[in-house]
């Protein structure tokens, strides 16, 4: 988070899609990492360009160790044993939504649909979601 547009691209590529983001005045780029499993979602602010939020969904199948070493780069390297703790207890079921702060970082843990998990990172001052 806090990246430019430009250096999200150059380390990604070419986006699979474009249009405007959900919250505030922003623009949403999708890429499917891996096609049917995992696909990511960028928010930039349109003014300064630089990253606000960042998405990722997982089919079930990809396992639970993909969804940890993403968000783990989601979080800047910062994934800790609470964050873990509560993904797992969503990954089995136990709740049906996590979410957290840390630092100037927000975060929710959720069932997408019965078999995609989201999780999405943004922020503080993007929005309270």
């Amino acid at each position: 988070l806090g990246s430019s547009r430009a250096t999200v691209e150059a380390m990604l590529g070419v986006p699979a899609d474009e249009f405007q983001g959900y919250w505030g005045d922003t623009t949403a780029l999708v890429y499917y990492l891996i096609p049917g499993q995992v696909s990511l979602g960028l928010l930039f602010d349109r003014q300064s360009q630089q990253l606000q939020q960042t998405e990722a969904s997982f089919a079930l199948s990809i396992g639970i160790d993909v969804v940890f070493e993403t968000l783990d780069t989601m979080l800047g390297c910062r994934l800790d044993d609470t964050i873990r703790a509560g993904v797992r207890q969503v990954w089995s079921n136990e709740i049906r939504s996590y979410r957290f702060s840390r630092d100037t970082l927000r975060g929710v843990v959720e069932w997408e649909t019965a078999d995609r998990l989201y999780i999405g990172i943004w922020l503080s001052s993007l929005h309270d979601y």
